[in-house]
């Protein structure tokens, strides 16, 4: 310790030092805030999604209909064949996300089932009739 500083300058210092600290907290604390999005469509005709009490209630083709339990902590809102997951906890939400769209995966040859609204369905020709 070659400088000494004064007492003014010390308290200058300890400051700076817990307005950084202050300012690092609130930044983690407004990150934690953030809920994390994940959209899913329902695609093929009467195909439905609906919640019922705290189960997503999904018709995709079956002979029954399929119902989820929405996990605590979760919000699914459903808008016609949009399902809207959101939640503080992105892990939990990408999760059920996961789950519902497990329950019908989109196949390639007529692009019905569940899937995210940004993923694009890559289509197979299917059978040539004829020839």
């Amino acid at each position: 310790h070659r400088f000494r500083t004064t007492a003014s300058s010390e308290g200058e210092n300890r400051d700076r030092l817990m307005a950084r600290l202050r300012g690092a907290r609130s930044q983690e604390e407004a990150e934690h805030i953030k809920s994390a999005i994940e959209s899913l469509e329902v695609v093929g005709v009467g195909w439905t999604a609906a919640m019922a009490g705290k189960k997503l209630k999904l018709v995709v083709g079956f002979a029954n209909p399929i119902e989820v339990e929405v996990p605590t902590g979760i919000n699914v809102v459903v808008d016609k064949q949009i399902i809207r997951v959101t939640g503080p906890d992105k892990q939990a939400v990408g999760q059920f996300a996961s789950v519902v769209r497990s329950k019908r995966k989109p196949e390639p040859y007529n692009g019905k089932g569940v899937k995210y609204t940004t993923e694009t369905i890559r289509r197979k020709q299917g059978k040539q009739f004829g020839a």
